[in-house]
């Protein structure tokens, strides 16, 4: 078998695992929400954000510096401040903090592993202090689901890859890790097709593990490649385009016309990157 054969193989096994990803997905149901509100919590304020606490103030205070910080950098990456509503006053984003891992489940019943969780109608974030991760991968990768999904207003044509790309373009830490998988797959002549991953709109626990892994790392790879060469000011006009209801196709035709004006431009172009 030619090196080319084999490849195609690895691409048509792949995608087969992608529909079979797509096929199974339902909308994950949360518990019923608990309400901070209703509960006892010292509370700290700051220019966007309310932390309601059970843990040291001293925790709560460099959780609301990160979580400015993430802000600032959010809407300086993708532009979005001449066009999403402040978070301010009444419309600050709630972290809530609970005073140990046990509390934490207990009020949100979420799975032992899960850090962190996030009530995105109510623009509350839930975790516990020393949850793993939180504060260089979760809080920047919840914050900027919830600042990019109220920037397209929820526009239904826009794909999970985008939505956890963004997302995971933000994270610290984890970037080096995800490119190398990436890139072993590559070398393997596995990838998931564009045509495949625009068609994935939720990822349950349930999904093949390996398929999934791939699905995050592609995704922000995609971004990171619109992003660092053909600049951020296009990549703000793109996403303004979807703010608009466009479809995805229709942003890349408006924003990238001579480049990748196309799902099937855009992944050529990719690929031919990451030779």
């Amino acid at each position: 078998m030619n090196g080319y054969a084999a490849r195609r193989i690895k691409t048509v096994v792949c995608r087969c695992v992608v529909l079979l990803l797509i096929a199974v997905c339902l909308p994950y149901v949360q518990p019923e929400e608990f309400d901070p509100q209703n509960a006892s919590f010292s509370i700290e304020k700051s220019e966007h954000f309310v932390v309601r606490y059970r843990c040291s103030k001293e925790v709560a205070y460099d959780v609301i510096k990160y979580a400015e910080g993430y802000y600032k950098q959010i809407e300086r990456e993708f532009e979005l401040t001449r066009y999403s509503d402040f978070w301010t006053w009444e419309n600050r984003c709630e972290i809530v903090l609970f005073a140990s891992q046990q509390e934490y489940q207990s009020a949100t019943g979420q799975p032992e592993w899960s850090g962190g969780h996030v009530d995105y109608r109510n623009r509350r974030i839930y975790s516990f202090p020393w949850a793993d991760g939180f504060t260089e991968s979760l809080l920047p990768h919840e914050l900027t689901h919830i600042m990019f999904r109220e920037y397209v207003k929820d526009n239904p044509a826009v794909p999970l890859w985008i939505d956890e790309g963004i997302a995971q373009y933000v994270e610290q830490g984890t970037r080096l890790k995800k490119d190398l998988f990436l890139l072993d797959a590559l070398n393997k002549g596995v990838h998931i097709p564009f045509k495949d991953m625009q068609a994935v709109y939720a990822l349950t626990e349930n999904d093949n593990e390996l398929s999934v892994k791939l699905f995050y790392a592609q995704a922000r790879s995609c971004i990171e490649f619109m992003i660092h060469y053909y600049g951020r000011e296009q990549f703000a006009y793109f996403l303004s385009q979807l703010r608009a209801g466009k479809t995805v196709e229709d942003a890349l035709r408006f924003s990238y016309p001579a480049t990748i004006d196309s799902l099937e431009k855009f992944e050529e172009k990719w690929l031919d990157m990451m030779q």
